[in-house]
């Protein structure tokens, strides 16, 4: 859901079985990722968790400086909620359908979602069609070693 100036707009959520994300991989690529966060924060790092399919073009904590509980990208939750501007944290269904809206906001984009998408190999292959596959031969290090 996102809300802009007062307006409520709600876009259908994207359906996916259980099925289906074991077969796109997609379920595979996530599964191991509680484990691997929390044996990060057990070596005494701090993390920010985020979803696998979104891409960072700019540093995103200067939206995170204030005293909220958690900041979220829309309203799933009762806690003290801060709506992160819908410009800087556009959603997938919103920046990839919308090129008039991306070109007027061209530069305040941060974190960009790659939902309202199913598929594994989709959601890498609308990245890189959008020059947004940022991944390189360090994406699976972490201060745990290789992730694989």
């Amino acid at each position: 859901m996102i809300i802009s100036q007062g307006l409520v707009r709600a876009y259908n959520l994207v359906e996916i079985s259980v099925h289906e994300l074991i077969n796109n991989g997609f379920f595979n690529f996530t599964a191991r990722r509680p484990q691997h966060l929390l044996q990060i924060v057990e070596l005494g790092y701090s993390v920010m968790y985020n979803d696998v399919d979104m891409v960072w073009l700019q540093d995103p904590f200067k939206y995170l400086e204030g005293r909220h509980d958690a900041y979220f990208m829309d309203d799933m939750t009762a806690v003290d909620l801060y709506l992160l501007p819908q410009a800087a944290f556009p959603t997938g269904g919103l920046y990839f359908k919308n090129k008039t809206w991306v070109k007027d906001t061209k530069g305040k984009h941060v974190i960009i979602h790659n939902n309202y998408i199913v598929g594994f190999e989709k959601k890498i292959k609308r990245f890189r069609d959008y020059g947004l596959w940022l991944v390189d031969d360090h994406a699976l290090e972490s201060p745990l070693g290789n992730l694989e």
